[in-house]
């Protein structure tokens, strides 16, 4: 069976991946007091924030727009607020960013193994893996 142009969708995945992390990483800045993990959750913000942006321009060149996420947003905030509520420690956030990051990994390899993206688009989501990748192994320090 051929593979379909999946272009658009891995788009779209890249972005809700990349802005689903900046977004939470916002949150947990929010409550954390350690700096040496604040700067570590500032960077991958960062990343992230630069990933969605280039992920929306991408689809707005193609004449679409990301697709908001408004349900999968208030759980992830009610499920951040309730778990740092309990447990603010920088090895309890850094267990949430990890699950976090699989989620994100798993989301994107599905895409990728689903069509034949522009390769554009297949960069962009295999650097956002290998991002997510790194970003485990960072945080595995804090555990």
């Amino acid at each position: 069976m051929e593979k379909q142009d999946n272009t658009s969708a891995v788009l779209q995945t890249v972005h809700a991946t990349a802005q689903m992390g900046k977004s939470t990483l916002g949150q947990l800045l929010a409550q954390s007091d350690d700096a040496d993990f604040s700067a570590v959750i500032r960077k991958q913000q960062q990343t992230y924030a630069e990933t969605a942006q280039r992920a929306a321009r991408m689809l707005s060149e193609r004449g679409e727009q990301p697709q908001r996420q408004p349900v999968t947003d208030a759980l992830s905030t009610l499920g951040l607020r309730l778990g740092t509520m309990m447990d603010s420690s920088p090895a309890h956030m850094a267990r949430m960013m990890i699950e976090g990051s699989a989620m994100g990994i798993t989301a994107l390899r599905q895409e990728l193994d689903h069509g034949e993206p522009e390769e554009s688009a297949a960069r962009m989501a295999r650097n956002l893996v290998s991002f997510e990748e790194k970003s485990i192994e960072t945080l595995k320090k804090y555990l």
